[in-house]
């Protein structure tokens, strides 16, 4: 998965689940969408992170899926 990745909080869902969304590197349309909680998301992303995810980055995603 080489295109942006972004990562919104689902609307209306209780608990609580955010999804997270690959674009194709071209931009033309969502290669993979995936879905988990905040403890999901965490554990993913420290095991399949891009190098350099840190904890900041990590809380910085999800207080930005959470703001909008």
């Amino acid at each position: 998965m080489d295109g942006p990745t972004y990562l919104k909080k689902v609307a209306g869902a209780e608990p609580e689940r955010f999804a997270m969304i690959t674009m194709r590197a071209d931009q033309s349309g969502p290669e993979n969408i995936a879905f988990f909680s905040e403890a999901e998301f965490r554990e993913f992303s420290r095991v399949n992170g891009k190098p350099g995810l840190t904890q900041h980055d990590i809380d910085l995603m999800i207080k930005n899926a959470r703001a909008v």
